[in-house]
């Protein structure tokens, strides 16, 4: 199973919509909020394209930007992770490889991570910069099955994101989407509101030993 990170296990939106409009306040303009709805599930990249877009600033010196302050704002007051986050990948955690796949930076993701409680759940931390591409390219889910000898078509992606769902799709995975679609959905994804709500348990339970991946704990590269 790989999950997303941001606004699936961790409650980052606030700091990310944070960072976006540092970054940009940084360069004299102030965000709208039809401006951080574009940004929604947005990398550091894509971010920064899209606030270049707005400022005229150059993309690289935003990209430095966003993820200089993404990294303060989250050192300072570290998200929490979102409910049922724990108690879900604690009980997976024991059956199967798990992994994560983000759009997020590396460091700063691990950092969440690892302030909640979950890092060392995962087998691999896998980003849009590793992957060579951001979701909604399906390279980074690709990566991330590959670091834990999963093969995708048996394997479950969960997202909260319109980018995050299609990249999961694109794939060849299940998709499980956690809160409210945002984009249309077809009959193979499985959704609901929280992490800990009764269907995904029972997702759990059957796909224990059945899907995911071709070897036991310990044969993904464990890449941190």
């Amino acid at each position: 199973m790989v999950f997303d990170c941001d606004g699936l296990l961790i409650d980052s939106t606030a700091a990310w919509a944070q960072a976006f409009s540092k970054s940009a306040e940084a360069f004299g303009y102030q965000l709208k909020p039809s401006d951080q709805h574009s940004l929604l599930g947005s990398s550091v990249l894509s971010g920064a394209a899209i606030i270049s877009g707005l400022t005229g600033a150059p993309v690289q010196e935003l990209q430095g930007i966003i993820a200089d302050r993404l990294s303060a704002i989250v050192d300072d007051a570290p998200p929490p992770s979102l409910p049922g986050a724990t108690t879900l990948i604690g009980e997976l955690h024991r059956h199967m490889p798990l992994a994560v796949a983000s759009n997020g930076p590396a460091e700063v993701v691990k950092l969440m991570l690892d302030h909640a409680g979950l890092l060392d759940a995962f087998e691999t931390v896998c980003t849009a910069a590793e992957a060579g591409a951001a979701k909604p390219d399906p390279a980074v889910y690709l990566t991330a099955c590959e670091h834990v000898g999963a093969e995708p078509e048996l394997s479950y992606g969960f997202e909260d994101s319109a980018v995050g769902a299609e990249a999961v799709l694109a794939a060849g995975m299940t998709l499980v989407v956690i809160g409210t679609p945002t984009c249309e959905l077809p009959p193979t994804a499985i959704t609901a509101q929280r992490l800990d709500e009764e269907r995904i348990t029972e997702l759990i339970v059957g796909s224990r030993g059945s899907r995911g991946s071709r070897g036991s704990r310990g044969s993904g590269d464990r890449s941190r």
